[in-house]
Parts: C-alpha cells; sequence; structure tokens
C-alpha cells in the first residue's frame, strides 16, 4: 500500500460523511421542505409563496458545492485533469444509476447505490475482464433490479416496511 494516497482517502470519507450528513439536515430543514415542494407541483408551491427561482438557484449551488469539494480532491489525487476525463459517459451514467438503483428522494439511497454499482463493476471486470461483457452485466443486473425494485432499493424496502433500521436514514 502506498501511504501517499492515506490523505486522499480518508479526505474522500470525510467529505462522503459530511455530504450525507448536511444532505440529512437539508431535508429536514425549511429549505428541503420547500425544495420536496416544488418537485412535487412547482405551479403550487409558487402559490403557496415559495421563491422557486431561489430554491433551484440553491439546490444547484449546494449540489455544485459538494461535486466542487469532491473534484478538487480527486484532482489533486490525479495530478492532473483533462477535459477526456469527464466526457466518458459510462462515469457519468454510473452516477445517475447510483442514485436511481439506491432510490432517488432517500439519503441512504445513493450510498448503498454507489457500493452496489462499485461492487457489482468489481466483480465483473474480475470475472469477465475489463471489456464491454462487464458493462453489459452490470446493465442487466441494473434492470433486473429496477423491474424488482421500482423506487429502487431503499425506496421500495420503506414502501413495504421491510427497510432495516440501520438504513432508515430519513
Amino acid at each position: 500500500m502506498q501511504w501517499a494516497k492515506l490523505p486522499y482517502y480518508y479526505a474522500m470519507i470525510a467529505i462522503a460523511a459530511f455530504t450525507v450528513w448536511a444532505t440529512y439536515r437539508i431535508k429536514h430543514s425549511k429549505f428541503g421542505l420547500g425544495l420536496r415542494a416544488i418537485s412535487k407541483d412547482e405551479i403550487k408551491a409558487e402559490s403557496a409563496g415559495i421563491d422557486t427561482r431561489f430554491y433551484k438557484v440553491m439546490a444547484f449551488a449546494l449540489s455544485a458545492f459538494f461535486v466542487g469539494m469532491t473534484g478538487a480532491v480527486w484532482g489533486e489525487y490525479l495530478t492532473y485533469l483533462r477535459p477526456n476525463i469527464f466526457l466518458l459517459i459510462l462515469v457519468s451514467a454510473n452516477l445517475v444509476l447510483m442514485s436511481i438503483l439506491g432510490g432517488k428522494g432517500t439519503i441512504a439511497g445513493p450510498v448503498v447505490g454507489a457500493i452496489l454499482i462499485v461492487a457489482l463493476n468489481e466483480f465483473f471486470v474480475a470475472t469477465m475482464g475489463a471489456s464491454e461483457i462487464n458493462i453489459l452485466g452490470t446493465g442487466l443486473v441494473m434492470a433486473v433490479g429496477l423491474i424488482f425494485f421500482p423506487l429502487g432499493l431503499i425506496g421500495t424496502l420503506a414502501k413495504k416496511g421491510k427497510l432495516p433500521r440501520v438504513l432508515n436514514w430519513d
């Protein structure tokens, strides 16, 4: 193990923990209530007195803040950044799939989704090699998972009342 990489590992763990904590705090605040109202029906939220433009801009800024913190640490770890790193469709698709598989609108969902996607990807790369076949395997598991868990893993288990207490972060 290279000890030089250890600070980046702890920095990413700290950012992840801070992001989950901040997400919980935002979800249970007046701001989070406003965002959920906008998500349900923007016109009704606007007529109820919520400044939807402000809320949307703040949500975008907060999202950029968390992604920016992570990107700064990752860029320092890589020691260089090129635009084509971020143009890979698989990277962008994985980020969205993590939230969908885990359960969008939940706090634990993206965390569980990220763990599952990375574990499945590593398993398929180890068994099928680093080719397009591993992407097909991950895609098939995703499709089957979304058929049986349409609200994501956390969302569907919560709706059925079978969510373990350790994953009930909402």
